[in-house]
């Protein structure tokens, strides 16, 4: 199969998922522009509280203006866990309604993929002014010639993330309960992507083997990158990180997949 077809495949997967999101826009708004937000001034008015309340000007060496910034970036929600996804997957091999997938040219895994995409680039055109324009009235120290840069580590790390979520639904063809399995890995990535606290609060000797996890490229490298928390050249490892962790996921998701067809039953519609 040549790379044009592929190329083509892939985007008409794209553009059918922007034409699904946006079928209802309120819904699709009220994600993007009202949930993110309200969760960036929560967090932002804790963190601002343990300023008042300690009277120090820095935390952990960082000031309140860096710990904003690094906020700004949950926004995007490109580190986030995608629930609807992951569970839609193994709702479809359980229900038996991945025989569609299986019967034509495309695979599951590029299908969900690119649904995962659509949602997130449609985000992206969304989210991307709104916190350029904060960083920009609060006068916060974004560094904006590694916002770009950040972006692409984002990306990278959703196909990461999905390449992860499709190992763990692909057990759905041996397992029934692979729901909570789901659930416990996005608890766990919860901290290991630096959502809850940024991983260099954490002890120094826990810190530096959880910035070198796949997982740090989720929230807190690139958003530790666009905050000057973290030098270009630790940045740049996490992209070699997320190289090995979808080589070896891609496997064992390959593997897993692959296995499971041997058993399936092809029930269902």
């Amino acid at each position: 199969m040549s790379f044009a077809t592929s190329w083509k495949r892939n985007l008409a997967y794209l553009k059918l998922g922007v034409r699904a999101k946006l079928e209802y826009r309120l819904n699709f708004f009220i994600d993007v522009l009202i949930g993110p937000p309200l969760s960036f001034l929560i967090e932002a008015a804790f963190w601002l509280g343990c300023f008042a309340i300690s009277g120090l000007t820095e935390i952990g060496g960082f000031t309140a203006p860096q710990y904003l910034t690094y906020l700004l970036w949950l926004m995007l929600q490109l580190g986030a866990a995608n629930w609807r996804f992951e569970r839609v997957m193994i709702q479809e091999i359980n229900s038996g309604q991945v025989n569609a997938h299986l019967v034509r040219p495309g695979s599951f895994y590029e299908y969900q993929l690119g649904q995962l995409l659509s949602f997130k680039l449609s985000t992206l055109a969304l989210s991307v002014p709104l916190i350029l324009s904060l960083a920009y009235l609060w006068d916060l120290p974004l560094l904006w010639e590694r916002f770009l840069p950040a972006l692409l580590m984002g990306l990278c790390y959703l196909v990461f993330i999905h390449t992860l979520n499709v190992a763990i639904a692909s057990l759905a063809f041996f397992f029934d309960h692979i729901y909570s399995l789901n659930t416990t890995k996005n608890m766990i990535l919860w901290f290991l992507t630096g959502e809850i606290v940024p991983l260099d609060l954490f002890p120094k000797a826990v810190s530096k083997w959880l910035v070198l996890l796949p997982s740090s490229c989720g929230v807190y490298l690139p958003a530790a990158y666009i905050s000057g928390r973290i030098d270009s050249s630790a940045f740049h490892l996490g992209f070699l990180s997320l190289a090995i962790g979808i080589l070896f996921l891609g496997l064992l998701a390959r593997f897993l997949w692959r296995l499971g067809l041997k058993s399936y039953g092809g029930t269902g519609a």
